[in-house]
């Protein structure tokens, strides 16, 4: 290890959630010639408003999310006011999926009163009402619950992408719908309600994947009713499949498939995976059901999808079908 990899070493221990200021590191007697050369040979990574981290915490937050999570907690170690992470920022530090990448604007709430305001690389949000209910408890730094995270991802990106994070929120039971509803009381005077109340009322933690729920959301949209995670079985009681959603009264199963099932760990095909697929779609249609499979694309052409939807009907046989347990 060379020296300057020592001294950027030496800077970083001990610093909060592997953050370094600018304060502390002039307090530890590195001047703005050193920062910017460790800077400069890529043993300190600029993050936001005059913070920094090692290179390699940097090169360990593989998604944009985590980039995003890190940047977001060294700003609340630099700003003057006590503050919260909310919206992306927090369904980030949630590790919450997102419909969008975050980007680079952090969004933080205030913790009192006061109002929002914009400042370069990031958003101070107004308090919510009741603040200290709406805060993850024993959180550091400072953020909101996943609800509350969700639906000012709702506020940010919208209705699906609200919808999306939110049954992410309550499959990992880090949300309730109860806790939900308390907020929406608790909001029902602020801009928004509106969409924050369709996103509540749509939201469900029986989704597994950012994809499921969309798919869900299209279908629903589409006029159809749909169960979701449904285990079939046959008449003597013999697993057969858990599926995405089935449509009862058609008698249509809808699977979301994300290439991710058809591909080993290095990125290539599993042909085991694909034969096992196509053994347990057989086992579907045996019962008597019909399927559809969506994937991302398709979600694009709702009535495309309608109209496969009724196609798989008409080739259903409910003399076949077995009732679900």
């Amino acid at each position: 290890m060379d020296d300057a990899a020592l001294f950027a070493q030496q800077l970083l221990a001990g610093a909060h959630h592997d953050v370094l200021t600018l304060a502390d590191a002039r307090r530890a007697g590195a001047s703005k010639h050193d920062i910017t050369s460790l800077v400069a040979r890529g043993h300190l990574v600029r993050l936001v408003d005059g913070t920094m981290t090692s290179r390699a915490r940097w090169e360990s937050c593989t998604t944009p999310e985590q980039q995003h999570a890190l940047r977001a907690t060294a700003l609340t170690l630099v700003l003057s006011e006590q503050v919260a992470l909310s919206h992306t920022s927090a369904a980030a530090v949630h590790g919450l999926p997102l419909l969008r990448r975050p980007g680079a604007r952090v969004h933080v709430c205030r913790l009192g009163p006061g109002r929002g305001r914009s400042r370069q690389g990031y958003s101070l949000h107004r308090a919510y009402p009741g603040t200290e209910r709406w805060l993850q408890p024993e959180s550091d730094p400072l953020v909101v619950t996943p609800a509350v995270a969700a639906l000012g991802v709702a506020a940010l990106q919208g209705f699906v992408a609200g919808v999306v994070t939110l049954d992410a929120a309550l499959h990992a039971e880090v949300a309730t719908p109860e806790e939900c509803h308390a907020l929406l009381a608790a909001m029902e005077r602020r801009p928004g309600i509106r969409l924050m109340s369709r996103v509540v009322a749509a939201a469900n933690g029986g989704s597994e994947s950012p994809l499921e729920s969309q798919a869900r959301l299209v279908v629903e949209a589409l006029g159809f009713r749909v169960t979701l995670q449904v285990v079939l079985r046959t008449e003597h009681g013999e697993f057969v499949a858990r599926v995405d959603m089935l449509i009862e009264e058609l008698g249509v199963v809808i699977e979301v498939d994300g290439r991710i099932k058809y591909q080993n760990p290095d990125g290539t095909a599993s042909v085991d995976t694909f034969l096992s697929e196509k053994r347990r779609e057989s086992g579907i249609r045996d019962l008597g059901y019909g399927l559809v499979r969506l994937d991302h694309p398709d979600l694009s052409r709702p009535e495309r999808i309608r109209a496969r939807i009724l196609a798989a009907a008409r080739g259903a046989d409910p003399s076949r079908r077995r009732r679900r347990v």
